[in-house]
């Protein structure tokens, strides 16, 4: 396990050192970092590891990277390239009004998209909270922490 945030998580090797960022996404996290003056590391390496049929809420990333939903919002949408955006969705479950493609040819409904990995929505487009995962989820997901480290063991 990691032992600070500056360490690759779990099994990830940092062929750059631990200063180095970059912990084995093949590419994904190359270019990222400090940007606008705020280090965007560890949402990207969040939003790269959403696996299929789950979703994360602006504000889950928000608590993660330390920054507000708005500005992670606001990132996401500066950089529409990001792996698997589209399973960042408002806090509510629905996808955002301003989501876009990286590519503006693309047609796909993002809905649609999840659904086929296994997101349940309902008649009102809200995904099921039972496929959300939060802030603690996602670090647990990166091996960043154990969620239960603060919790006293049961006997």
């Amino acid at each position: 396990m990691a032992t600070s945030i500056a360490d690759p998580p779990h099994g990830w090797s940092n062929g750059r050192g631990r200063s180095g960022g970059g912990w084995g996404f093949g590419g994904v996290l190359s270019g990222v970092g400090l940007q606008d003056g705020f280090d965007w590391t560890r949402m990207h390496a969040a939003i790269a590891t959403i696996p299929d049929g789950r979703w994360t809420a602006y504000s889950d990333l928000a608590a993660l990277a330390g920054t507000a939903a708005q500005a992670v919002g606001t990132h996401i949408g500066k950089h529409p390239s990001l792996p698997k955006a589209y399973r960042v969705l408002t806090a509510d479950g629905r996808v955002s009004d301003g989501f876009v493609w990286s590519d503006r040819a693309d047609t796909r409904n993002p809905v649609e998209l999840l659904t086929t990995e296994g997101v349940v929505f309902d008649d009102s487009g809200r995904a099921s909270t039972d496929s959300r995962l939060s802030a603690d989820d996602l670090q647990a997901l990166l091996g960043w922490f154990d969620p239960d480290d603060d919790l006293p063991d049961e006997e």
